[in-house]
């Protein structure tokens, strides 16, 4: 079995690990397997899709945008001594094949001017991969650390270039680089020739079909990037449990397999969760021919809440994630490693990792009932809630108040999301009720007490969001008047 590296987290997906990293949501970060003997270059040079094709839409948002979000979080995250560079191609005119701008040579990082010019990226023109990695040459040429060169498309080359054989060119000219690729959103006729760049390269291909993927694919780069040598191996992930009854307790951690899964066949493990933690399991394929595996979640009954499967896709990464029920005490999810197309394949990568989302800096989740609801003081603070990954999906709080006085609530989304907002006074009858109008909108309500009021409710739930997601955050603004 190949020899795997550890890694860390940081605020997900991220998780793919929310992976790949990208949405109101704390993220995870882990890290790519390595053999012993590979190193890690201390510079990285990303070159970005900036094509018409990038103003599509995926799960409701612009590709360009949520790219945007990511390799900002990408930037803000590297080491201060590691050296960056950016190449841009396909945003300033239409038709246009040499429409490719160094917007930032090699050099220390300035991570404030690199998120600013990402920012002023407008999707309009054509895809020149080849004559992209060309320019990306000339700047590497006369380097004689080692450089990783991340190219994020959401196409294949439209200039008539090969950038197959223009990054083998590179290597035998002794440009020492390797390539990553991240296809985000591609179908299987990209998928081929963005793979094909990345085994030329000597990088790794990545699939990315959601903001979440995506986030996770740059967090593994990023690793790449900054991992050292004497990083500890990848645990073993050890034999799981026959069944959710027999079910393996297992820790938060990066595990590499070491033994096939039969078709069909799943290995159970167990977790236990606190109400406010998300439990986000990252899963990758080796690099192997046709590698199959799969990653599921069960709640304390038993029963399935989320599956996801890599279907015979080397390199590839996914994640399932969810948010247990804030009303009890502690949770016990499984988390199922299997699927039923084909044999679990060796050496596929999984990434366990348990995200506090307590709500207003508390050690704990407002509960979904009266009765469990966070005393609150009038201030700023955040809290979460889950999308479809959870069953997070209601925040009370409780506020002091007396008569005359008017309480005034304010929600702001960090993500692509609505709340609704519901008032009850202190017997509990609703008396002022607002959702937001459209993903994203901030959210306003208030109400004046016409009586004493020993505590009024305020309620959280979420209105709209994206189809797949888990650990929603809202930033919350109370005020009494």
């Amino acid at each position: 079995m190949a020899k795997f590296k550890s890694g860390f987290s940081i605020r997900v997906f991220l998780v793919l690990v929310s992976a790949l990293i990208f949405l109101g949501v704390s993220e995870s970060i882990t890290v790519l397997a390595q053999t012993e003997e590979e190193g890690s270059g201390s510079n990285i040079l990303l070159i970005l899709d900036g094509s018409g094709s990038m103003a599509g839409q995926i799960e409701g948002k612009a590709k360009m945008n949520v790219a945007k979000e990511v390799m900002t979080d990408l930037i803000n995250d590297l080491p201060d001594d590691v050296s960056v560079g950016l190449v841009v191609y396909g945003h300033r005119s239409k038709g246009d094949c040499d429409d490719i701008e160094m917007m930032a040579e090699m050099g220390e990082i300035d991570k404030a001017t690199l998120t600013r010019k990402i920012e002023s990226i407008s999707p309009r023109g054509k895809t020149p991969i080849a004559k992209s990695l060309e320019m990306a040459g000339e700047q590497l040429e006369a380097m004689e650390d080692l450089t990783t060169v991340v190219l994020v498309s959401d196409g294949e080359e439209t200039c008539e270039g090969d950038p197959c054989a223009l990054v083998k060119s590179l290597k035998e000219k002794g440009i020492n680089v390797n390539v990553h690729v991240v296809g985000f959103n591609v179908g299987e006729k990209e998928k081929v020739q963005l793979s094909c760049i990345a085994d030329a390269g000597g990088g790794r291909y990545f699939t990315a079909n959601n903001a979440d993927q995506l986030k996770e694919a740059l967090s593994e780069v990023r690793e790449e990037v900054v991992v050292k040598k004497d990083v500890p191996k990848m645990n073993p992930l050890p034999m799981g449990g026959d069944r959710k009854e027999t079910a393996v307790p297992i820790s938060a951690g990066d595990y590499g397999t070491d033994h096939e899964i039969a078709k069909g066949l799943t290995e159970y493990f167990a977790v236990k969760l606190s109400p406010g933690q998300t439990l986000s399991v990252g899963f990758r394929t080796p690099d192997t021919t046709n590698p199959y595996a799969g990653a599921s979640i069960y709640n304390e009954e038993g029963n399935l809440v989320i599956k996801e499967t890599i279907i015979g896709s080397p390199g590839t990464l996914k994640s399932v994630s969810w948010s247990p029920d804030s009303n009890k005490d502690e949770s016990m999810l499984y988390i199922g490693v299997g699927n039923d197309y084909d044999e679990n394949a060796i050496e596929t990568a999984y990434y366990i990792t348990i995200e506090d989302n307590f709500d207003i800096g508390s050690a704990t989740d407002a509960g979904e009932i009266f009765d469990n609801a966070i005393n609150l003081e009038p201030g700023k603070s955040s809290g979460h809630l889950s999308g479809k990954r959870g069953e997070d999906k209601k925040d009370f709080y409780a506020v002091k108040m007396n008569a005359g006085q008017k309480v005034s609530v304010k929600i702001t989304p960090e993500s692509d999301t609505g709340f609704k907002l519901t008032i009850f006074d202190q017997d509990r009858v609703i008396v002022n009720s607002k959702a937001s109008a459209n993903p994203g909108a901030i959210t306003r309500i208030s109400w004046t007490a016409p009586e004493d009021q020993e505590v009024v409710y305020i309620l959280i739930e979420p209105h709209r969001f994206p189809g797949e997601s888990s650990a929603i955050k809202y930033d919350m603004d109370v005020s009494l008047d």
